[in-house]
């Protein structure tokens, strides 16, 4: 599956779920591939606005992707992250590259 219709199902899934309070969803690591084995992971940060409550988020965000991830045959993980904490990740993670 191309990694932009992956993302497109997965936010979908997720926005089920968490309607207003799903920020955005970031694809990690995805190799369309790859198969079974240490490469075959497809990794997702899910962006929630306000502190996610663990551990239902965690679990409310495995359950909305598990039909996409058994299609697949592939092991999804999906991390939730509170927007603000995300952002300040990202800003790191882009002033680092401009070192």
């Amino acid at each position: 599956m191309e990694p932009d219709k992956l993302l497109k199902q997965v936010k979908s899934a997720l926005y089920r779920v968490f309607e207003d309070r799903l920020r955005d969803v970031v694809l990690q690591s995805f190799d369309p591939l790859a198969v079974e084995g240490p490469q075959s992971d497809v990794d997702f940060m899910v962006v929630l606005e306000g502190e996610p409550q663990e551990p239902q988020d965690s679990w409310a965000c495995i359950d909305a992707v598990e039909v996409i991830s058994r299609e697949m045959g592939r092991t999804f993980h999906v991390e939730p992250i509170d927007v603000k904490a995300f952002q300040a990740v990202r800003r790191q993670f882009l002033n680092a590259g401009k070192r």
